[in-house]
C-alpha cells in the first residue's frame, strides 16, 4: 500500500521572491544578500535503464508527491535514496562549482537527503520514491562556498541549538557562533540569514536567535563562506550528552594541566575539547575518559568557554581564565664563541686534511672543501697553528668574542716535493641517483611519479647528467646514473614530480660525492607538511656516518 506523505514544492514564483529573474552563471559570485535565481534553460532529459531500483521492489513505503509544470524545488525525506520514478529530466544539485546535474532514477545514491533540488518538469505528474526513515542515517551534510539549498529528512524539528558545523580541519562550532550579518568573509563561516520555506515563500530567520532551524521535511537557503559539514545532531551520542560540571582550577596559564570532570564526555577520538572556539590538540590532552579530561593550557591560549563535544554533538559551557605564564629569566650571557674558515693553497686549490691546533688544547681537521669549524671557545685571545705535511706551516693570533663567529681564512705555501692534500690528482667515479614517487589523497591523479632527474657539478654546469620520464610507467623508483663524476666534489641534484592534473613538485638537494658507486635516495618533498607517507630528506648509501643532506623546495 502507498505511503502518501506531503513533500514541500516551491514553485518558481516563489523562488523569485527574494531575487530577480535570470540565469545562475556556471560559478557564482560569493553574494549572501541575493539568492540566485532559476537557470535560463531546463536540466538535460534523462532515460531510465532496464537496470534502474523500482520502488515497489523496494521494502520500505513509497512515498509520493504531486508535481507541477515549470521550475521547483524538491526534496526526499529519506535516509537514504533506494529508487525514485516519474521524473523525466535530471535534477541540479548546487555544489562546489554551481550547479551540477545529477541522475537520481539511475543513480539514486547519488542524492543528499539532507539538501534540496533543483527540479523542471514539463507537465504535472507524480513522483514516486522510497528509502530507510533518516533518523539515525543522516548525520551529516556537505555544504559548499556559497549558496545552499538545505532540506530536513527528519520526520520531526531539528532544535537550533543540536546543529553545528564542521569545516575541512576539523574545527567544530554552532551555527550561532560562526554566523554574522556582515556582507564579506572575516571571521565568520556563514552569513547569519537563513531563508526557510514557509508554503509558497520564503521567511527570514536568525541563526543567532534560538528555537528551532528546520521542521519536518523543511527546505531553507543558507550561505557558507567556505566548505563545511552540517551536523544535524538529531540524537545525542550513546554515552549521553556531553556536559562539563566543574574545572579545577578556574584560572591558569598556559603550561598549567586543567582537570574537567562531567559525564558523557566520550573518549580519545571521539571527544573534541575547546577553548574559546579553538579545537586542544591531541598533544595537549593529558587524559581522557567518558567523566575527566586533563589537558595543558596550549600557549598563547585566550580566556573563554571550555566545550567538550562528542562524536560533533555539543556540550554545554565552562570558563576559563587564562593568566599570563610567568616572566622567563633572560638567558645568560654568551661566554664562548666560534672559530670556522677553510685552508686553500697559494694557488687557490682547497686543501683537505690540514689540522688546526688551538693553545687551549682545541683541534680540527679541513675536509674535502677545505672548511673547519670549532665551537665552545673561551672568548680572547688565542694562537692558532695550521699544519698539513708538504705544505709549510702557518700560525697566528686570532681574537676570539663571547656569542661571535670569528672567520679566519689560511692560505699555505707548498714545500718542495709533491703537494699532499691538495686535490691537484682526482679521481673519478659514478654515483646514483634514486628518486621515488608519492600519493597524496586515494585518486590515480593524486599519484606523482618522477618526471625528471638533473644532476650537475656544483659551480660547473658543463658537467651535468639528466634523464626525463614524459608518462607515469608506474614504477616504484626511477633511476639516474652519473658516470665520470670526479669525487669529493659537491654536485647539485634536481628531482621533479608530475602528477595527471598537471601539477608539479620539485626539490633540490647538494650532495657531496666521496666514493665510487654511491647511491642517493630522494623521497617525497611533502612528507614534512603531511600530504604523504614519506620522508623529506635523501639518504646516501655506501658513505658511512654522514648526516643526510637537507632538501630546499622550489
Amino acid at each position: 500500500m502507498l505511503l502518501r506523505t506531503r513533500l514541500v514544492l516551491i514553485v518558481l514564483a516563489a523562488w523569485l521572491v527574494l531575487t530577480a529573474a535570470g540565469s545562475a552563471s556556471p560559478r557564482e559570485a560569493l553574494d549572501p544578500t541575493r539568492i540566485p535565481g532559476m537557470p535560463a534553460q531546463p536540466p538535460p532529459l534523462l532515460t531510465r535503464l532496464p537496470q534502474a531500483p523500482d520502488p515497489e521492489a523496494s521494502r520500505w513505503p513509497v512515498q509520493q508527491v504531486q508535481t507541477s509544470a515549470g521550475w521547483q524545488l524538491i526534496n526526499f525525506p529519506v535516509g537514504r535514496l533506494e529508487a525514485v520514478r516519474g521524473l523525466d529530466r535530471m535534477l541540479l544539485h548546487r555544489g562546489p562549482g554551481g550547479l551540477e546535474p545529477i541522475d537520481p532514477v539511475n543513480q539514486p545514491q547519488q542524492v543528499d537527503p539532507g539538501q534540496a533540488y533543483l527540479a523542471y518538469c514539463d507537465r504535472p505528474g507524480l513522483v514516486e520514491f522510497s528509502g530507510p526513515p533518516a533518523e539515525n542515517l543522516v548525520r551529516t551534510t556537505r555544504l559548499y562556498a556559497g549558496w545552499n539549498l538545505v532540506a530536513s529528512p527528519f520526520q520531526g524539528p531539528v532544535q537550533r541549538q543540536n546543529i553545528t558545523l564542521t569545516r575541512p580541519g576539523g574545527t567544530t562550532a554552532r551555527p550561532a557562533e560562526v554566523a554574522s550579518p556582515e556582507t564579506s568573509p572575516g571571521r565568520a563561516w556563514i552569513f547569519s540569514t537563513l531563508y526557510a520555506s514557509r508554503g509558497s515563500q520564503w521567511v527570514a530567520a536568525d541563526l543567532r536567535s534560538p528555537g528551532e532551524v528546520f521542521g519536518p521535511s523543511q527546505i531553507g537557503a543558507v550561505f557558507c563562506w567556505s566548505e563545511m559539514d552540517l551536523n544535524w545532531n538529531q540524537s545525542p551520542p550513546s554515552g549521553g550528552s556531553p556536559t562539563l560540571q566543574r574545572i579545577t582550577p578556574p584560572r591558569a596559564t598556559p603550561g598549567q594541566v586543567v582537570t574537567l570532570t562531567g559525564q558523557g564526555l566520550g573518549s580519545p577520538g571521539r571527544g573534541v575539547l575547546t577553548l574559546a572556539g579553538l579545537p586542544v590538540q591531541p598533544e595537549d590532552i593529558v587524559e581522557w575518559s567518558p567523566t575527566r579530561v586533563k589537558f595543558r593550557v596550549p600557549p598563547g591560549a585566550s580566556s573563554g568557554a571550555l566545550r567538550v563535544m562528542v562524536d560533533r554533538y555539543p556540550g554545554n559551557n565552562l570558563a576559563l581564565e587564562v593568566g599570563s605564564p610567568p616572566p622567563q629569566p633572560a638567558p645568560p650571557a654568551p661566554t664562548t664563541g666560534s672559530l670556522v674558515g677553510q685552508v686553500v693553497s697559494s694557488d687557490g686549490r682547497l686543501l683537505a686534511n690540514a689540522q688546526i691546533h688551538l693553545d687551549d688544547g682545541q683541534e680540527a681537521l679541513s675536509d674535502l672543501n677545505g672548511a673547519f669549524r670549532i665551537d665552545h671557545l673561551p672568548a680572547g685571545p688565542m694562537k692558532a697553528y695550521i699544519t698539513l705535511p708538504g705544505f709549510k706551516s702557518a700560525s697566528g693570533q686570532v681574537q676570539i668574542s663571547a656569542g661571535a663567529i670569528r672567520t679566519l681564512q689560511v692560505s699555505l705555501s707548498p714545500t718542495s716535493g709533491p703537494e699532499v692534500g691538495a686535490r691537484s690528482v682526482e679521481e673519478s667515479g659514478s654515483f646514483t641517483v634514486l628518486a621515488y614517487p608519492f600519493t597524496v589523497g586515494q585518486e590515480q591523479e593524486d599519484r606523482y611519479w618522477v618526471y625528471r632527474i638533473e644532476a650537475w657539478e656544483y659551480g660547473n654546469y658543463n658537467r651535468r647528467w639528466e634523464k626525463t620520464w614524459w608518462t607515469d610507467v608506474g614504477d616504484a623508483s626511477f633511476e639516474l646514473s652519473c658516470p665520470g663524476a670526479p669525487l669529493g666534489r659537491s654536485y647539485a641534484v634536481v628531482v621533479t614530480w608530475h602528477n595527471r592534473a598537471g601539477d608539479e613538485r620539485t626539490c633540490r638537494w647538494t650532495p657531496e660525492v666521496h666514493r665510487d658507486g654511491e647511491k642517493f635516495r630522494y623521497y617525497n618533498p611533502l612528507g614534512s607538511q603531511g600530504l604523504a607517507p614519506g620522508l623529506n630528506l635523501a639518504i646516501r648509501e655506501g658513505l658511512r656516518g654522514s648526516a643526510p643532506p637537507r632538501p630546499r623546495a622550489r
